[in-house]
């Protein structure tokens, strides 16, 4: 049977004078409507805020008829609106989120807490999830020994990542090969005016330390393949800083 951890989508937190039973493996919040203050939402139908997991009034029933003994729908909860939900979501109408706990064992039933909270749940349980909203949820496939493959949402997510670091290194580059145009000229040339010689050479130096810097931003493991692109920008650089730095001293 295979199992999935669902990460659902957090758009706020419980109140500090929330009262948590922390002898329990997992923590759980004590019974009652949980007072919860969000800062945003996008949408989804699940969310969480640790260590309590709450679904709008038709997810919640789906689950608790679905899964039949796993699943405890609780009262709604006592929402608030934080200042950033209500200048950035100034047209959002929340709808009403009720209370889930989670009866079933993890990696053993269709729906459980782990000690640490997460939610786990085999296919039958995520069949009855995908049939709701669940754009900002992460869902990762669960082996006997952890994680065994990414879900669709991870792998998108990393890829497009991967593409737009890749992008912003180029950019970064070709940013530096940009300022070495100017640079290179200025720190050779010769002017009688010796004031006019250290303006120009403070003006070389300007250009040259962004040059130097720019081929290593946003380096990661996956674009440090693309270092040997900037090696050449950096040694100009560095040579442009030497002969105007010379000029200016």
């Amino acid at each position: 049977m295979s199992f999935y951890l669902v990460e659902p989508e957090c758009p706020g937190h419980l109140d500090e004078d929330v009262d948590l039973d922390l002898s329990s493996a997992p923590v759980r919040v004590a019974p009652g409507a949980p007072p919860l203050l969000f800062h945003g939402w996008l949408g989804d139908d699940l969310i969480s805020t640790h260590p309590l997991y709450l679904a709008t009034p038709p997810l919640a029933r789906a689950l608790s008829e679905s899964l039949p003994g796993l699943v405890r729908v609780g009262p709604a909860a006592r929402i608030s609106l934080s200042e950033e939900f209500r200048e950035f979501f100034p047209d959002t109408e929340l709808p009403e989120f009720l209370r889930l706990d989670f009866l079933g064992r993890a990696f053993a039933d269709d729906a459980g807490l782990t000690e640490l909270g997460e939610l786990v749940v085999s296919s039958r349980g995520l069949s009855c999830l995908s049939g709701f909203r669940l754009d900002q949820a992460t869902v990762t496939e669960q082996g006997p020994e952890g994680v065994s493959a990414a879900g669709p949402l991870d792998s998108e997510e990393d890829a497009e990542f991967e593409d737009l670091t890749r992008v912003r290194r180029l950019v970064s580059v070709a940013c530096a090969y940009l300022l070495l145009v100017p640079a290179v000229p200025l720190s050779v040339v010769e002017f009688v005016d010796p004031w006019l010689n250290r303006a120009v050479g403070a003006l070389s130096l300007c250009l040259s330390l962004p040059a130097l810097v720019a081929p290593w931003l946003r380096v990661t493991a996956e674009s440090s393949r693309l270092s040997w692109v900037g090696c050449p920008a950096s040694l100009i650089a560095v040579l442009v800083i030497a002969l105007s730095l010379f000029r200016l001293l």
